[in-house]
């Protein structure tokens, strides 16, 4: 993954992670936070019945959030348990980069998989949590 797409990927995570970790803190009722259980997810993605290439998959829900990318249609990272929205994306950069290196980028899959997804995956303890989402233009 080159440095440019892990650091945009970063930026998308954080930015819907941390809204949820400040509304956190001491929610369970205790000095010390017990950390949640993570399950590995796997799955693939499609476009048109095409893998798709080189994009980002997040899962969101009860104030958690993971996530990873997708190569050659294929994911697989770490998830808490629960019902989880899914945000499919990819970023194109235009133009020039501004001061700090970076140049703007604008979303190429539709927002019916990212913004405005109806996408969802229930993570469960015993598994097998392997996903498969079938997107189309």
């Amino acid at each position: 993954m080159n440095r440019d797409r892990l650091t945009l990927l970063k930026c998308v995570v954080l930015a819907l992670t941390l809204p949820a970790c400040c509304g956190l803190v001491g929610c369970n009722g205790s000095d010390t936070a017990e950390p949640l259980e993570t399950i590995k997810v796997t799955g693939n993605v499609t476009l048109d019945g095409q893998p798709l290439p080189e994009c980002d998959i997040v899962l969101e829900g009860d104030g958690q959030t993971a996530g990873g990318p997708i190569t050659a249609g294929k994911f697989a990272f770490e998830s808490t348990i629960g019902k989880r929205k899914v945000m499919i994306s990819k970023f194109k950069e235009y133009g020039e980069a501004d001061g700090t290196g970076m140049r703007p980028a604008k979303q190429i899959i539709s927002e019916k998989y990212n913004t405005t997804s109806t996408l969802e995956a229930t993570v469960t303890k015993d598994g097998p949590n392997n996903f498969d989402f079938k997107l189309t233009k």
